[in-house]
């Protein structure tokens, strides 16, 4: 009887060492794992500054794409890499061959331009 009691003593010493060591792994790993988070706290608060950074560069990027499409004077035409964009030709506008539908000169120059240009010619000749 003895002998089985230290047979039996023996054995439960043993699982009781494996459940130490497997107690112990978990500790590491419960370590790991709050290192991980501690990470991903600070990555997640980082990635939040980024955010805020791009939509604000994208909504200051829609404004300033917003302020160049716009006509310039409010008269209705646009420009587009920096040429005038008319709706007729030079010929097909009545009246005025030269002048565009916004009142721009196909030479660039505008019809008050234009009309003090024609005024110096005319006084000069």
């Amino acid at each position: 009887m003895v002998a089985a009691m230290e047979v039996m003593e023996a054995r439960v010493m043993e699982v009781l060492t494996k459940l130490a060591g497997k107690v112990e792994g978990m500790d590491v790993i419960t370590n790991h794992l709050g290192e991980i988070d501690a990470k991903l706290v600070t990555q997640g608060e980082r990635l939040d500054r980024v955010q805020a950074k791009m939509d604000l560069s994208i909504t200051l990027l829609g404004q300033v794409q917003q302020e160049q499409s716009r006509p310039e004077g409010g008269s209705g035409c646009s420009r587009a890499g920096g040429a005038i964009n008319s709706i007729a030709s030079p010929a097909a506008v009545a009246g005025d061959s030269a002048r565009g539908i916004c009142g721009v000169y196909f030479d660039g120059t505008t019809s008050a331009t234009a009309a003090a240009s024609s005024a110096v010619s005319a006084s000069v000749a």
